[in-house]
């Protein structure tokens, strides 16, 4: 269906874009042809220096990624490179957790979270390791009533031949793990059980020890969203 398209016609497919990518982001934008849908992850008009030096890697990366997870139900299929800057995936019909909860105020039960923490055993043994699931929203609920887990861009693949590969990867995968438990505890704290918020409690410690850097980082980011929320409060566009 889309071997056919090429980087000559493919703004003719383009339905959408998604978020506002900085510099050094790669453009995400919906497709369709023939009915059907398709996600194009692109870095070809983002700035020369970010393209070359690094995006086109991350894109060749990131791709490899989704081939290697080739056949999880729960991960978006990879359908092929466009080229050197781009690359196409399944298109999840589906709602992010966060949108589902705080934004339409759908509820979230327990077989979600269960079927989900069940798909990221499924992708640790493949050896990947997502790393950027705290704060919920690369957890879908499809159409289908699956769950899916979206956006690799951050993850990390330990080859076999790592020497503790089975170890190491249940290590890291902690942290997709947390990320999982935080959503949980952040859109429904009521389902989260005692065991989860003493784990939860646990790998908090642990890592501000080890990233003693990762709380200030996260303070000073929040001071720039107080100031930017101010900054639109004072010209009017954010009332609330």
């Amino acid at each position: 269906m889309f071997d056919q398209i090429t980087r000559d016609d493919i703004d003719r497919h383009v339905v959408r874009e998604f978020g506002r990518p900085k510099w050094c982001d790669a453009r995400v934008k919906l497709i369709e042809r023939d009915g059907r849908r398709a996600i194009l992850k692109d870095v070809n008009d983002r700035p020369a220096v970010f393209r070359f030096i690094l995006g086109r890697r991350l894109i060749r990366r990131e791709f490899r990624i989704y081939e290697r997870l080739e056949g999880i139900e729960g991960v978006p299929d990879a359908y092929r490179r466009l080229d050197g800057d781009g690359f196409l995936i399944e298109y999840i019909d589906g709602t992010a957790l966060t949108r589902r909860k705080l934004e339409y105020g759908l509820e979230v039960d327990e077989s979600y979270y269960r079927r989900c923490a069940e798909l990221l055993e499924v992708i640790h043994a493949r050896g990947i390791v997502h790393f950027d699931l705290r704060n919920g929203k690369n957890f879908v609920l499809g159409k289908d009533g699956r769950p899916h887990i979206v956006d690799f861009a951050s993850a990390v693949y330990i080859p076999r031949w790592v020497p503790g590969r089975r170890r190491l990867v249940r290590l890291l995968g902690a942290f997709d793990r947390a990320g999982l438990l935080k959503a949980k505890q952040k859109l429904t704290p009521e389902l989260l059980t005692e065991d989860e918020r003493e784990w939860l409690a646990r790998f908090e410690r642990t890592r501000a020890v080890l990233f003693p850097h990762v709380p200030l980082f996260k303070m000073l980011r929040e001071r720039r969203r107080r100031r930017a929320r101010e900054a639109r409060r004072q010209a009017g566009d954010d009332p609330a």
